[in-house]
């Protein structure tokens, strides 16, 4: 089961493969954007938020076991809106992204806003269980 943190790391190697800078990188217990970097030749500042498929909380009742389909109903609504609001904090000028683990409940509720998000430039980054990363392509920036 993937957890926040590897979602955050597997993006972070990512994006540092593809031409970025990581600014910031947050571990699932500390607050604010999980991903901030800057392209190293365009110079875009890039903000993305990250959920996990389970929690990381040893204690919890969740920990290793998948969330249920509304817990990521929750969580895809969460980033979504955290990503708009990245949108809003940080002007027209830079681009903001979720990153999420790719399974079905997961793509089906992205499914269910796919054209928002493109509409609106918000990336996917999928993390798949061998930690590798499928991007939407909603930038036009990936090759």
């Amino acid at each position: 089961m993937l957890l926040e943190n590897h979602i955050v790391e597997s993006v972070s190697q990512y994006l540092k493969n593809n031409g970025f800078e990581l600014k910031q990188q947050l571990l699932s217990t500390e607050k604010g954007d999980d991903i901030i970097a800057v392209h190293n030749k365009t110079k875009t500042n890039i903000f993305i938020e990250a959920k996990g498929e389970t929690s990381a909380v040893v204690t919890s009742k969740r920990y290793g076991k998948p969330f249920s389909k509304s817990q990521v109903k929750d969580h895809v609504a969460n980033a979504f809106y955290r990503a708009a609001k990245m949108l809003d904090e940080n002007g027209d000028s830079c681009l903001v992204g979720i990153a999420l683990p790719q399974n079905s409940d997961h793509q089906d509720v992205v499914r269910a806003i796919q054209k928002s998000l493109k509409k609106m430039k918000i990336e996917v980054f999928w993390v798949n269980s061998n930690r590798e990363v499928v991007v939407a392509n909603h930038w036009n920036i990936w090759t």
